[in-house]
């Protein structure tokens, strides 16, 4: 029987066959390599962002481009604010730089007066080093040391060599290059990698101050920035009319004139301060971009608090004002002032995950950061803050409006201030110095009046009692415990209650410091 051959298959038949086989082949490889790869991305979830804050010592918001200074004072901050989110509405909870870090470090209101970190309460370096951040601090102020707590948390803290007992501003201290020079080899070991090319993530905080008094020329920026063409105090002839009202009688009008020159140029300095800290904080950031500290990395700009720039009058009596020279007359500094200049403090961040070119109108505090960076980087939220989380506006699935608040506060050594940010109305309560100089209860339209030129306290009594209400409320809701150095709580309750008898506040215990 003969056989039957089989029927050849033809060529293009076996070629599409084969083709086909393959493309099965290959489409379950793929199925497979994809569903290790989401396994592996379950299982293994990418590494933290880096976090860099930056503290920008005695910086007022008002001074920075972007914050709508017409001078050139701030290109890169400005272009970091462009890279993320600028808050425009931002106020610090202290008026000086050791109580302020406090607050912002523990992420806590201050109700009475207290310049080192309380024993046992969360600080934000804890809250990044306990979820494996390696964590690095270099500090340009020495008040912010060790010796008063600050150093907790961290791997790695460098204030300077002097002590917080010592004459701080005797020397100017380390400027931004100084301290970058102390920086670059605890960073090294910071991001040292292991066997498997693999490291934490940062945490690094970099303090530094270079715009604090006193105000040293820079004659490379005299160019773009004139010593003697900052922006004046407004209205313009308000100096030269409180002086003769109040201030000593001049020799001749020569001499007054000659001291509000000088004091113009000084106010130039500090714009000329932050222009030398601007460029050299460019610096600083390409060297750590260099290093790849910033390919992942959420960053944060804030300050401790603004500056006096002889904008208002010393916390001292009449009597004194009166034998005062010009630069003293009007108040320098911050720690003794509650005024918006020393209060409005900037605040940027950016990074993973923040929409780039937003600006937020709706008030926010110091005190909100701690939560913030926490909830950035997926950390849980210790117990007792008192800030809230802008995270979800940073996102972009919030509204800002979802920030709202009836009141922002600030605490101080010669007063407290409460600000209602829906009507503009600000309450500055005087204490300490202020107090015993016979300085009451001051009320300012923020909205109208700008500038705290004119208290409405007494025109106004009924806003009056309805903001020492609310910041008697805000004071019981947050009780601090005090780290007082020259004064008791017994005498600071005595002024706080003298004070608010006046308004029919009897009987309470209203101290500020408890």
């Amino acid at each position: 029987m003969q056989r039957k051959s089989a029927t050849p298959v033809p060529r293009d038949a076996r070629r599409g066959r084969t083709a086909a086989w393959l493309a099965a082949l290959v489409a379950v490889s793929l199925l497979v390599v994809a569903g290790g790869l989401w396994w592996q991305r379950r299982s293994e979830p990418a590494r933290r962002p880096d976090v860099v804050f930056l503290l920008i010592d005695t910086l007022r918001a008002d001074r920075l481009s972007c914050y709508g200074y017409p001078r050139p004072t701030s290109p890169f901050l400005d272009s970091l604010a462009a890279d993320g989110v600028l808050f425009e509405d931002v106020t610090c909870q202290f008026s000086w730089t050791r109580p302020s870090m406090v607050s912002l470090m523990e992420g806590r209101y201050l109700t009475a007066y207290r310049d080192a970190i309380e024993d046992g309460v969360p600080t934000l370096p804890d809250a990044f080093q306990r979820a494996g951040y390696r964590t690095v601090g270099l500090v340009a102020n020495a008040s912010v040391n060790a010796e008063t707590g600050f150093a907790r948390g961290f791997d790695h803290y460098d204030s300077g060599d002097l002590k917080a007992s010592g004459p701080i501003y005797a020397d100017f201290l380390r400027d931004v290059d100084e301290l970058s020079s102390s920086l670059w080899q605890p960073l090294q070991t910071a991001l040292a990698r292991d066997e498997h090319g693999e490291r934490p993530p940062l945490f690094l905080y970099l303090h530094v101050m270079d715009v604090h008094d006193p105000y040293d020329p820079y004659p490379e920026f005299d160019a773009a920035l004139p010593s003697t063409s900052s922006a004046p105090v407004l209205p313009l002839d308000w100096q030269r009319e409180t002086l003769r009202a109040k201030g000593a009688p001049a020799a001749d009008l020569k001499a007054h004139e000659q001291a509000l020159g000088e004091l113009a140029e000084e106010r130039g300095r500090y714009d000329q301060g932050v222009r030398h800290t601007d460029q050299a904080l460019q610096r600083l950031f390409a060297r750590l971009r260099e290093l790849g500290v910033l390919d992942h990395t959420v960053l944060a700009i804030a300050a401790d608090h603004g500056e006096g720039l002889w904008e208002h009058l010393t916390p001292s009596s009449d009597a004194e004002l009166a034998t005062l020279p010009p630069a003293e007359f009007f108040y320098q500094k911050h720690g003794a002032s509650q005024f918006q200049e020393v209060l409005a403090t900037p605040l940027i961040l950016s990074g993973p995950g923040v929409v780039r070119g937003l600006r937020v109108r709706e008030a926010v505090e110091n005190v909100d950061l701690f939560p913030t960076l926490l909830e950035l980087c997926d950390l849980p939220r210790p117990n007792g803050l008192h800030g809230r989380s802008l995270a979800p506006v940073l996102r972009g699935d919030g509204e800002p409006a979802s920030l709202a608040r009836d009141f922002v506060y600030s605490f101080g050594v010669h007063g407290n201030a409460l600000r209602e940010v829906a009507t503009g109305l600000k309450l500055i309560m005087p204490r300490g110095k202020a107090l015993a100089a016979g300085h009451e209860l001051q009320l300012y339209d923020l909205k109208s009046d700008p500038e705290e030129r004119d208290d409405l306290a007494r025109a106004r009594p009924a806003d009056v009692k309805r903001l020492v209400a609310a910041f008697l409320a805000w004071e019981q809701a947050y009780p601090t415990a005090a780290s007082l150095r020259d004064r008791t709580v017994e005498r600071l309750k005595a002024e706080q209650g003298e004070l608010l008898r006046g308004l029919g506040y009897t009987g309470l215990d209203v101290g500020g410091d408890q």
